[in-house]
């Protein structure tokens, strides 16, 4: 069973947090800390990949 994640990436309106395998972003948030909490609220059942501005990961965050 594949595990849901959702990522958290930087466009040029901002920190976005898009689904894994959407296409669109779920929503924009003005930084990254903005995100990770909004990201937090939205799915609590997924893991959550944090990308620097570069596209690399800086961060994984584990599903409880």
């Amino acid at each position: 069973m594949s595990t849901a994640r959702t990522h958290i990436i930087k466009r040029k309106d901002g920190w976005a947090v898009k689904k894994q395998g959407s296409s669109r972003a779920s929503k924009v948030y003005r930084n990254q800390g903005e995100a990770i909490q909004g990201a937090k609220k939205m799915n609590s059942s997924s893991e959550i990949v944090v990308h620097k501005r570069d596209g690399s990961i800086r961060k994984w965050i584990k599903k409880k």
